[in-house]
């Protein structure tokens, strides 16, 4: 008996000593990118190095493997900017995934197509308010200093209004939030659990967005009424909020002598959207736990997009509306779920965008 107890205690301690060990040696070794570097700003780890693997499955034409490295600073490296010249013009763009474009090859990325250097500090999930944070770092404390700033929002900032109202757009009182408290915490205490997570992700894009979809789609559909009382409550809050975000990024543009220029994102919340192979992959916003129709979904998106245009009007800032070059063509190639970009996709961003600043005269 005593000898089975010491064989389940050697086990019980071998297990602990391994697991303690690869904690351990994830917190020496590896960057975990849901710990934040520096206080508020999301900004990916310096020097990663990634290689992202059968992204056929998500899209028609998607290269395999996809390339993923950031530089020194932190920004997603391109041909570009990999040598870097800061004493010739060059831009930076902040916002979410489709700013980031992970699940898109290296040099192929919106901003890899412009006609000048672009730094992309795209990154998953990230709000305006995020966006502020990530640009206030880069300016302020990395000393970049390029001559235009894009800025791109969308989806990211309709979520976290359905989930935190508008009072999350209040820059002062912002505090960083991943998902919920729970896996917040786990993500940035638990490395092995992170690690495992990031993995699983990175391996599997398509099992990943697929399963998003589903539960998306286990959520019951919000009615009319409910609908229209929701889109009743957001558009004034919300231009306001918008305004306030956005007056501080064009200040903070201004004294570092950069060009701000807002972006809308294109979405595929359209009944004439045909998924690759009939692999619908779009996940719906949720709201008190009912989600969006798809007809529901596109007129948040527009209605998000009309408060975007006319807050950057209000405060007399530049935009370039992608989202409605977009409505013009069938987005079905370009667009492999709600927002996220194709290769085909990426290239016609790039020339919707380089077509308006030729029209701006910019630079």
């Amino acid at each position: 008996m005593r000898v089975g107890i010491s064989k389940t205690l050697n086990i019980l301690l071998f297990l602990f000593l391994m697991v303690g060990g690869i904690e351990i040696t994830l917190r020496i070794f590896w960057a975990n990118p849901y710990v934040l570097l520096f206080p508020d700003a999301y900004i990916h780890h310096p020097n990663l190095h990634r290689i992202f693997r059968h992204l056929d499955r998500v899209y028609e034409g998607a290269p395999d493997p996809v390339y993923f490295n950031t530089s020194s600073l932190g920004f997603i490296e391109s041909r570009w900017t990999r040598e870097l010249d800061r004493g010739n013009l060059y831009g930076a763009a902040f916002g979410g995934s489709t700013t980031e474009s992970a699940t898109v090859q290296e040099d192929s990325r919106w901003t890899d197509l412009l006609s000048f250097p672009v730094l992309n500090y795209g990154l998953s999930r990230m709000t305006s308010v995020n966006n502020y944070l990530a640009m206030k770092h880069v300016l302020q404390v990395q000393g970049m200093k390029p001559k235009i700033i894009f800025m791109m929002q969308g989806v990211n900032d309709v979520s976290a209004f359905l989930r935190h109202g508008v009072s999350f757009f209040d820059v002062d009182r912002y505090r960083p939030l991943i998902r919920n408290k729970g896996y917040d915490f786990i993500a940035k205490n638990v490395y092995s659990a992170a690690f495992l997570w990031r993995l699983w992700k990175q391996m599997d894009y398509h099992g990943f967005y697929a399963r998003e979809s589903r539960k998306s789609r286990s959520y019951p559909v919000m009615t009319e009424e409910e609908f229209q009382s929701l889109i009743e409550r957001m558009e004034t809050p919300l231009l306001a909020a918008l305004q306030g975000v956005f007056n501080r990024m064009q200040i903070l543009a201004s004294s570092n002598e950069a060009r701000l220029i807002l972006i809308t994102e294109p979405d595929s919340f359209r009944s004439d959207y045909h998924p690759w192979r009939g692999d619908d992959l779009r996940a719906y916003p949720l709201h008190r736990g009912k989600r969006c129709s798809v007809e529901q979904a596109g007129r948040l998106m527009d209605l998000y997009r009309k408060i975007y245009l006319q807050a950057a009007t209000n405060l007399d800032l530049q935009f370039i509306d992608v989202a409605g070059c977009f409505q013009a063509v069938d987005v079905s190639p370009l667009i492999y779920d709600s927002v996220h970009l194709t290769e085909r996709g990426s290239l016609f961003f790039a020339n919707c965008v380089e077509k308006a600043l030729q029209a701006k005269k910019i630079p």
